[in-house]
C-alpha cells in the first residue's frame, strides 16, 4: 500500500473516531410518564413517591435533574432504578443518590460508574415535605382544600396521574368546585383540569386518583382535592377561610361515622332478601299466568327456579359488598349482570297440542273484537301494562332523586347507585303479558278489527268476522275476516284475512286465502304470483298471499286490487262463448287437477287452544 493510502486510512479512522466520541457524548432523555402517590398524615407530613418512567437515547446517562419539586422536600433512602427494556441481564435494581439543590431541584445520580445506557428505565425514589410550611393545606368552608405543584418536565407528559392518599373519614374526598385561592403560591397557568378517574375507601386510609391527559413543555401543574378536617388534627386546622364571596364560616369538623364490615354484610343480606322476595312474587305470579293459558313458563338459564333465585340473590349481596366495603366497582358490575342473568326470563314454551276437528261460523263484530279478556297476575311488575309502566316510572325517578343527593355529598357512591340501579329492570322487562297466547289473541282482534273498519268504512265493502270452534268447546280458536265481493265472481268461494303471530319470535304474518274452485276463471287470477294446493273439499283450491310488510293499509290495497282483478277475469270469462267438446259430451262434467308445492298455511300452525 502506498503512503497516501495509509495516511488515508488514518484520517479516516481519526473522523470515526471522532464521530464516535461525540456519540457517545450526546444524551436525551424523554418522560413516558410520571406515577406520583402524596401519602398525607394527619399531623400535615407528606411522603410524596414518584415512579418515573424514563426514555435514553444515546448515553451513557449518570445524572439527571429534575426540576420543580416541593423547597422543603428531604429525600429518603432505597431509590432505585430499573431496566424495562426487555432484557434480563438489565433487569437488576441499581441504587440512586438524590440532592436537593437551592433553586427547586433534584439531582438524581446513578450509584455506580457505568451510568444508564441506551434504553427505557424506572426511576423510584421519594422525599418528604411539611404541607403546614408550604401553605398548601386551605379552608374552604366546611372543607379543606388540599394543593400539591407538581414537577415540570422538558419534554412534557401525556397522562399525568397523582394519588392522593388521606387519613380516613366520613366523607370521601372529592375534586373542588371554585377557583384556584389567590393566596396560594403564584405558579404561571390554570389549575390542573383533571377528573376523578377512581375513589377507594378503607378503615384506615381514603385515596383518590387525579388524572389529566396532557401536561404542556415545562408546566408547573397545580393538583386540589376537597377533604374533610375530621381527617387531620384540630392543631393543624387554619383559622382563616376562603369562599365564593370572600366571607368567614366556621369551619364544623365532621365526626367519623364510618360503618363497619359486619354493618356492610348487614346490609348486604338485607339487599339480598328483598330482591329474592321480589323475584319469587314475579315469578310466582307469571307461572299462575303461564298455567292458566296451557304454557309453560322458561328462564334463560336452564336451573331449578329455586338454585336459580338463590344464585341471584347471592350475586346482588356479593356486589353490595364489594362496591362499598372492599372498593371493587368492576365485579360489582360483573355481579349485577350475573344476578339479571339469573332472574332472566324467555318466551313461554307453548304445549298445546294440535287443533282438532272444528267448524267455521260466522261472528258479530261486539263477539269477535271484544277485549275482555282476565286481568295479567303479574301486571304490577310488567313493563306491556300500564300498572308496570307507573311502577317503573317511580322506581327510576326515586333512584334518580337518590343518586342526586348523593352526588352532593359523594359522586363515588352516586355512580355506585347507578351501576347498581338497573338490576329491577329484568322483572319489568322479560316474563310479560304480551308473550302469552291470551295477549297474542288480542293482538290478532285488534289488527283484524283495524282492517274491517278500513274495508267497510273506505271501500264499502261486506266483511264477516269468521272464527273457527273446536269441537266440544264453547271458545274459538282462531279468528279471521272474509271478505264478500261487491258482485259474484265465477268461481270464487271466498277471500280471507288471517293474521298469525309465533309464539317464540313474536313475528307477525298477515296473509290472504283466496278459496276457488279448481279450473274456473277465479283460478287465473294472478298467476305466477299465486301456488294453489288442495282446499277442505275435493274440488276447492286454496293460495296463500302473504304480506311481507303487514299492516292493515297494505292489507286494504292489496285485497282491493285482488278483488278488482278478480272481477275483471270473470268479466272476461263471461263473454267468452263455450264451446262443446267431444270429451264434455262423453265424459260429462270436466275435472281438471292442479299439483303446487306444498306451502305452509296460517291454519296448519294454529294450536289447539
Amino acid at each position: 500500500m502506498s503512503s497516501f493510502g495509509r495516511w488515508l486510512l488514518i484520517f479516516l479512522g481519526l473522523v470515526a473516531y471522532a464521530r464516535a466520541a461525540q456519540a457517545a457524548a450526546w444524551i436525551e432523555t424523554t418522560v413516558t410518564s410520571d406515577a406520583v402517590t402524596v401519602e398525607l398524615q394527619r399531623d400535615g407530613q407528606a411522603t410524596v413517591s414518584h415512579s418515573i418512567a424514563l426514555k435514553i437515547r444515546g448515553g451513557p446517562l449518570k445524572s439527571w435533574t429534575l426540576q420543580g419539586i416541593d423547597r422543603d422536600a428531604e429525600p429518603l433512602p432505597d431509590a432505585s432504578v430499573t431496566n424495562t427494556s426487555g432484557t434480563n441481564s438489565q433487569n437488576s435494581h441499581r441504587g440512586l443518590e438524590l440532592t436537593k439543590g437551592d433553586d427547586e431541584s433534584l439531582q438524581i445520580d446513578v450509584d455506580d460508574d457505568k451510568g444508564l445506557k441506551q434504553g427505557a428505565y424506572l426511576l423510584q425514589f421519594s422525599y418528604r415535605t411539611d404541607f403546614r410550611t408550604t401553605k398548601m393545606i386551605r379552608a374552604r368552608g366546611p372543607w379543606l382544600e388540599i394543593g400539591w405543584i407538581g414537577p415540570r418536565f422538558p419534554t412534557g407528559l401525556d397522562g399525568a396521574k397523582v394519588t392522593f392518599r388521606l387519613p380516613a373519614a366520613s366523607t370521601s374526598p372529592r375534586l373542588p368546585e371554585m377557583d384556584v385561592d389567590p393566596d396560594l403560591p403564584n405558579i404561571e397557568g390554570a389549575p390542573v383540569d383533571s377528573f376523578v378517574s377512581t375513589v377507594r375507601r378503607n378503615t384506615s386510609f381514603d385515596e383518590i386518583d387525579l388524572v389529566r391527559a396532557h401536561v404542556a413543555q415545562g408546566e408547573p401543574v397545580l393538583w386540589r382535592l376537597w377533604a374533610s378536617p375530621a381527617a387531620f388534627d384540630t392543631s393543624i386546622l387554619p383559622t382563616s377561610t376562603v369562599t365564593i364571596d370572600h366571607a368567614a364560616p366556621t369551619v364544623v369538623p365532621l365526626a367519623a361515622n364510618k360503618l363497619s364490615g359486619w354493618s356492610w354484610i348487614a346490609i348486604a343480606f338485607s339487599a339480598a332478601i328483598l330482591w329474592i322476595s321480589a323475584l319469587l312474587t314475579k315469578l310466582r305470579l307469571h307461572t299462575a299466568d303461564c298455567q292458566a293459558q296451557g304454557v309453560l313458563p322458561r328462564a334463560v338459564l336452564r336451573l331449578h327456579p329455586v338454585l336459580r333465585v338463590t344464585l341471584s340473590g347471592f350475586f346482588v349481596a356479593a356486589a353490595v359488598l364489594l362496591a362499598w366495603s372492599w372498593q371493587g366497582p368492576t365485579l360489582a358490575t360483573l355481579c349485577i349482570a350475573a344476578a339479571m342473568l339469573c332472574a332472566a326470563q324467555r318466551a313461554p314454551q307453548d304445549v298445546r297440542s294440535l287443533r282438532g276437528p272444528g267448524v267455521w261460523l260466522p261472528l258479530t263484530d261486539s263477539e269477535a273484537f271484544s277485549r275482555n279478556t282476565p286481568a295479567s297476575r303479574s301486571r304490577y311488575l310488567d313493563s306491556s301494562r300500564w300498572q308496570g309502566r307507573v311502577i317503573l316510572t317511580l322506581w327510576l325517578t326515586l333512584v334518580a332523586i337518590v343518586m342526586y343527593v348523593t352526588g352532593r355529598r359523594s359522586s363515588y357512591d352516586a355512580a355506585l347507585l347507578g351501576l347498581l340501579s338497573p338490576l329491577p329492570l329484568i322483572l319489568f322487562l322479560t316474563a310479560r303479558n304480551t308473550q302469552l297466547p291470551n295477549a297474542q289473541r288480542q293482538r290478532t282482534a285488534r289488527f283484524l278489527a283495524q282492517v274491517h273498519r278500513q274495508l267497510t268504512r273506505g271501500q264499502g265493502l261486506k266483511v264477516i268476522a269468521w272464527a273457527r270452534f273446536p269441537e266440544g268447546e264453547a271458545s274459538p280458536d282462531e279468528l279471521r275476516l272474509r271478505v264478500i265481493p261487491p258482485r259474484t265472481v265465477p268461481g270464487l268461494i271466498g277471500l280471507e284475512v288471517a293474521y298469525c303471530q309465533a309464539a317464540d319470535t313474536q313475528d307477525s304474518t298477515v296473509s290472504l286465502l283466496l278459496r276457488a274452485v279448481d279450473g274456473t276463471a277465479a283460478q287465473q287470477v294472478w298467476r305466477g304470483q299465486l301456488v294453489w294446493q288442495r282446499g277442505r273439499r275435493a274440488e276447492e283450491r286454496v293460495a296463500c298471499y302473504p304480506l311481507i310488510w303487514p299492516s292493515c293499509a297494505l292489507a286494504e290495497d292489496v285485497i282491493v286490487q285482488l278483488l278488482r282483478d278478480l272481477m275483471s277475469h270473470g268479466d272476461k270469462d263471461a263473454r267468452k262463448p263455450s264451446v262443446p267438446n267431444k270429451s264434455s259430451k262423453s265424459r260429462g262434467r270436466r275435472v281438471t287437477t292442479s299439483k303446487g308445492r306444498i306451502v305452509s298455511l296460517p291454519s296448519h300452525l294454529t294450536r289447539r287452544a
